[in-house]
């Protein structure tokens, strides 16, 4: 990425809020990147990647990405649309035929993959249920936080057993839709997903620090929690309310520690934040042939 030149006056303003941050304890630390028509005019590193033990935030500290994940898998699943590998409004039940859920009346449907980009295939998420008694908690679907033990095929599988919220096409839901499309990229690519985004995306862009697994975990920023006073570190196993009114994320620490991570397509992927950054500028310049 190339790199520019800020204003004294938007480096200044930037510094002031995430100062502000960090001492109304907001934040324990961040790392925050500008760029402007595809050059990086402004980067800088604050506060803890690890309060506890005083380990500084840097700029290649690596982060969990959790939804940030969604573009990276959606992108190779346009890679290869690109590729003439399937077409946007392909039945998916040809390379996943026993990913078949059924409507709320019981009738049969199909979906497809542009539904499963655009998240309207009438899929859910679990921490969306109202409480633990929902359909995706009753058939135990992991969100893809949690140390469910599953794999990405048999998240699947539970997820087929519960009917769609809506006919496919019609409504629009935030969903584990990216988790489907990342078991249909590894199926038509004939490999696991982490390799398949690496193939397509991450190798092809040098993205050498965004994956599904971390060499070097000391690298990983320390999970924290907001509360009362200051955010605390995420025990073992912490349920997390995503939004008020709704049910609560149990988060794994050894999965946000990235040792043992569950490969989803929409939730597990780790990364620094400039490869991400470069990534967004990429696609917006089209600096490479083989990208959509």
């Amino acid at each position: 990425m190339r790199s520019g030149v800020p204003s004294a006056h938007l480096s200044t303003r930037i510094q002031n809020v995430i100062q502000q941050a960090l001492e109304t304890h907001r934040l324990v630390g961040s790392v925050v990147l500008v760029a402007h028509h595809g050059a990086l005019i402004y980067q800088q590193a604050a506060g803890w990647a690890d309060r506890e033990h005083a380990q500084p935030m840097a700029l290649d500290t690596i982060f969990r990405l959790a939804s940030v994940s969604k573009p990276i898998v959606s992108t190779a699943a346009l890679v290869l649309v690109a590729q003439g590998k399937f077409g946007l409004d392909d039945d998916i039940s040809r390379w996943l035929p026993e990913f078949q859920p059924r409507l709320p009346d019981g009738s049969a449907t199909s979906i497809t993959v542009r539904q499963l980009l655009s998240h309207t295939a009438g899929l859910g998420y679990r921490f969306f249920e109202a409480d633990a008694n929902g359909p995706y908690a009753q058939a135990g679907i992991s969100d893809g936080m949690d140390a469910s033990g599953i794999t990405l095929d048999e998240n699947l599988r539970r997820l087929a057993s519960v009917p769609l919220l809506y006919v496919p096409g019609t409504a629009l839901g935030y969903s584990l839709a990216t988790d489907v499309l990342g078991a249909l990229i590894a199926r038509v690519q004939g490999s696991s997903l982490d390799k398949a985004v690496r193939e397509l995306v991450t190798g092809p862009l040098g993205m050498v620090d965004t994956g599904f697994v971390v060499d070097d975990p000391l690298r990983v920023a320390t999970a924290y929690v907001n509360d009362t006073t200051q955010p605390h570190q995420l025990a073992e196993g912490e349920t997390v309310s995503a939004f008020e009114g709704r049910s609560v994320l149990r988060i794994a620490r050894r999965e946000s520690s990235m040792l043992k991570p569950f490969l989803q397509g929409g939730q597990a992927c780790r990364a620094a934040s400039l490869p991400i950054c470069e990534m967004r500028c990429t696609r917006r310049r089209g600096k490479h042939n083989d990208m959509p």
